[in-house]
């Protein structure tokens, strides 16, 4: 894992959890999505794809990830406000 993503996820807002697919989808087991992805969950509910595999294969380095993953987690932070 590359060093700058490890400390991108210690800084993290939220507790990651690195899963396989299988895991995924043994706890998951109604929720379809192509691999890889980036997942949030807020609460109980179903995790939602933050990145796609299509939007991780777009990026070019490890920076333009973290900030795709930190615009993404704002806006899903902000449509679960809004419906709260």
């Amino acid at each position: 894992m590359h060093s700058r993503w490890k400390e991108f996820l210690k800084e993290f807002p939220r507790k990651p959890r690195e899963m396989h697919r299988d895991e995924f989808l043994a706890e998951f087991p109604n929720t379809a999505i192509s691999f890889p992805a980036i997942l949030v969950r807020f609460g109980d509910e179903t995790p939602r794809v933050l990145v796609t595999s299509v939007g991780l294969n777009t990026v070019s380095d490890i920076d333009e990830l973290i900030e795709l993953v930190k615009l993404r987690l704002r806006d899903a932070e902000s449509k679960i406000s809004k419906a709260a």
